[in-house]
């Protein structure tokens, strides 16, 4: 194929640029002229050098490519002795066994994390604080047990974007930092609780010398005694799984099952947790100042006041702060939720009026929603995160407009777009792209977000409906040009 660029296209052109010079002869006759090479040809006659120009140009010299050779900069796979050299390491009762931190080591329980081997929801070894998010990501409904292990004399440093830096990351971390997050899966009326996942996030350092974050998963099994066991699984995996539980905020009973709960593989979790303004490997996501400044409580209460569940109700970041693991945190004024009033925060996305604003108005529904799009999309959608091709950013601080979605038409969704043009119409959710992305659960062109999940999140796209029928209009920046449908304009947006 030969292309000629825009040739042939000068109606298309000048009808989407309003010039209406082309109703012209001359214009006309431009039309015409450019009809004869519209788009492209199938000539190959162009193409034969010899016959156009009688000789060809010389060959190029050719180039000899000299053996690889290692450069230093990437860090050699650690040996089988060396990791179980490190991982059988017997240290002292109630502490981590930090040297093993280095490598992945084949089981959970060779890192001592948890008081008790079999259960990451007991307490943690070694001075690690349990903790929880006021809206977090949705992993097919699963309750998430997090711990995070700050390395004994070292703190972590307070972070927050309201100054206009670290807008989207998390509270910076030291060196030899751990979190750790457990999936399980609740059934209140069996009176059990299957754990499935737990996933560690570690601040290592490679040889030459500079920070990242890796993160191995580790998937539940039972042993030859019948005891819980972790194994390391770099490749991931699917499991079948149920759940049956009281959601802790809303009281609202949660009900279901699925075949295809998918355990991520390393590459999966390096596509959101590598993204936007933040460290290099796959850095943390939930842990920003916002989405801790809360009283903790566990996200079920499966455990009672056994094990994590009997940790103290009080504020995260001062709790944190009183350890001696955080520091640069502002004087806090804590009230009587156990909630910091002078800081930034995340409402609970489910709970209305949890926004400070009047329960179901406007501005509640909006500010709820833009903490669950936050949580669950935003860390792609920014402008330096995976999808940072789209021009669709859900940045906490950003404004509510093109940017936003409002009006705008998609860049690159393929068969994601639903048949639809616009990612949010003002009044109407079932016109609307991001309307249609969430809820999909099978099409993986469609699916949002694309991995963690393999059912629709009934409530979230509830939420979001609602905010798009009820709550934006065309007063919104950018919401009357919906009823524009100029590609050409459109991707200017």
């Amino acid at each position: 194929m030969n292309f000629h660029g825009t040739e042939g296209l000068e109606l298309v052109l000048a009808a989407a640029e309003q010039d209406t010079s082309i109703l012209t002869l001359e214009g006309l006759q431009s039309v015409l002229d450019g009809l004869d090479g519209v788009v492209a040809d199938t000539d190959k006659s162009v193409h034969d050098c010899q016959a156009r120009f009688g000789k060809v140009l010389p060959a190029l010299p050719r180039i000899e490519i000299p053996p690889f050779e290692p450069s230093g900069t990437i860090d050699p796979a650690p040996s089988e002795d060396y990791i179980n050299k490190l991982c059988t390491r017997k240290g002292k009762p109630g502490s981590v066994n930090r040297e093993a931190l280095a490598v992945n080591c084949p089981r959970l329980d060779q890192y001592n994390p948890f008081a008790d081997p079999h259960d990451p929801r007991s307490m943690p070894n070694d001075g690690g604080v349990p903790f929880v998010l006021n809206s977090k990501l949705f992993s097919d409904y699963a309750t998430k047990y997090r711990v995070v292990f700050v390395p004994p004399g070292t703190k972590a440093v307070y972070m927050d974007g309201q100054d206009g830096g670290n807008v989207n990351g998390t509270i910076h971390f030291p060196t030899g930092t751990v979190i750790a997050k457990t999936f399980a899966f609740t059934d209140e009326s069996l009176g059990n609780e299957e754990l499935v996942e737990t996933r560690l996030l570690i601040k290592r350092v490679s040889e030459s010398g500079k920070a990242f974050w890796d993160g191995p998963t580790y998937i539940w099994e039972k042993d030859s005694e019948g005891n819980p066991v972790a194994k390391l699984a770099l490749g991931g995996g699917t499991r079948a799984v149920s759940w049956h539980y009281q959601d802790p905020v809303t009281g609202q009973l949660l009900a279901g099952s699925t075949d295809a709960y998918a355990i991520p593989n390393a590459n999966q979790c390096i596509t959101c947790h590598s993204n936007d303004d933040v460290e290099s490997g796959s850095a943390p996501i939930g842990p920003k100042p916002r989405n801790l400044n809360r009283a903790y409580a566990p996200e079920s209460a499966f455990m009672g006041t056994r094990g994590q569940g009997g940790f103290p109700r009080v504020n995260q970041l001062k709790y944190w702060q009183d350890q001696g693991i955080l520091t640069n945190v502002p004087d806090l004024q804590i009230d009587g939720r156990g909630v910091a009033t002078n800081i930034g925060r995340l409402p609970h996305w489910n709970l209305p009026g949890d926004s400070g604003e009047t329960a179901g108005s406007d501005a509640d529904v909006e500010t709820r929603l833009r903490a669950y799009l936050e949580v669950n999309c935003q860390h792609c959608h920014n402008d330096r995160g995976a999808a940072s091709n789209t021009g669709y950013y859900l940045d906490h601080y950003r404004a509510v407009d093109a940017g936003y979605g409002i009006c705008k038409k998609p860049t690159a969704t393929g068969g994601g777009s639903c048949g639809r043009q616009h990612i949010v119409v003002p009044g109407d959710a079932d016109s609307s792209i991001v309307a249609c992305r969430l809820a999909a659960d099978s099409d993986p062109q469609r699916r949002m977000p694309p991995i963690a999940r393999s059912v629709t999140h009934t409530e979230g796209v509830e939420l979001l409906n609602y905010w798009i029928n009820t709550v934006v209009d065309t007063d919104y920046e950018n919401g009357d040009a919906c009823g524009n449908q100029s590609i050409f304009q459109s991707l200017n947006q």
